[in-house]
């Protein structure tokens, strides 16, 4: 099984990479919805980028292929980046094109380079992050269009600061809904009916129904392409896990070597009452 925890480097990592601007903002966009540290770790033949915040509410990790790379050539390691300040001067670069990123192990400076922009930033060598722990198999796995959960989301972040996410068995559906956050129950509530993708992947076998901060699960949503398939894995025992193509796609369903995979952590709510 993989560890997490990067190893220490015979050798100082190196990179050398030319990266279109639109993968590596792809790589980036989700990281930077964790209010953490983000840990890049080189490899021989891909990038994988790691955050996780403090309160291990919220973890992403992104692994961007070496085959969607104009070039690349790569000493492994980790290093410590800003992921916001390299996503801000992408954002600002209004030609799209090819990225060049180089660290630098003489002076730990990780240099970003485009048409118009040149952006250097020193950084911390062989730092290790911690993911939150998954214990078992997922109780039930459905697959969703990226636009049919933002669309919901986007009305439910103005209306309940705690959303949940779940399957019926009852009815065979999927649906957010709005969650209670103390013990009086809403005195209305509103259901979205999750339209889903019937895949041989899914595993829809048990009702299962897990609350989560509205605005943290929409932030998730929103940083994943658009017409993007993604993979939803939930239980009420471990942080629900959404994962999907980092390139866009329903590549998620076929095996991707570019995966993004996002961890949140449920909040505790007390259980829906039942009508007697």
């Amino acid at each position: 099984m993989r560890s997490w925890l990067p190893t220490s480097s015979p050798t100082p990592p190196q990179l050398e990479a030319e990266i279109p601007h639109a993968h590596l903002h792809q790589l980036l966009e989700p990281l930077v919805v964790v209010d953490g540290q983000t840990i890049l770790n080189i490899g021989g033949d891909a990038l994988v980028a790691t955050s996780v915040d403090e309160q291990v509410v919220t973890a992403v990790e992104a692994t961007l292929h070496k085959s969607l790379c104009h070039s690349y050539e790569a000493v492994p390691g980790s290093i410590a980046i800003d992921a916001g300040e390299l996503l801000n001067v992408l954002t600002a670069e209004r030609n799209t094109g090819v990225v060049q990123l180089h660290y630098d192990s003489e002076d730990s400076t990780l240099q970003f380079t485009h048409s118009s922009f040149v952006h250097t930033q020193t950084v911390a060598v062989d730092v290790a992050v911690e993911k939150p722990e998954i214990d078992g198999s997922p109780d039930t796995t459905t697959y969703h269009q990226r636009n049919d959960l933002a669309h919901a989301l986007q009305y439910f972040t103005d209306h309940a600061s705690v959303v949940a996410f779940g399957y019926d068995d009852s009815k065979d559906e999927c649906y957010l809904e709005e969650a209670t956050i103390g013990d009086t129950a809403l005195e209305t509530t509103t259901r979205f009916h999750c339209p889903r993708e019937q895949l041989p992947g899914a595993n829809p076998t048990e009702s299962v129904r897990s609350a989560f901060s509205t605005t943290k699960l929409y932030a998730l949503v929103e940083s994943v392409p658009p017409e993007t398939l993604i993979r939803a894995d939930y239980t009420e025992t471990f942080p629900l896990r959404l994962s999907w193509d980092l390139t866009g796609g329903d590549g998620i369903d076929q095996g991707t070597l570019t995966e993004v995979s996002a961890l949140l952590a449920p909040y505790e709510v007390p259980d829906t009452p039942t009508a007697e």
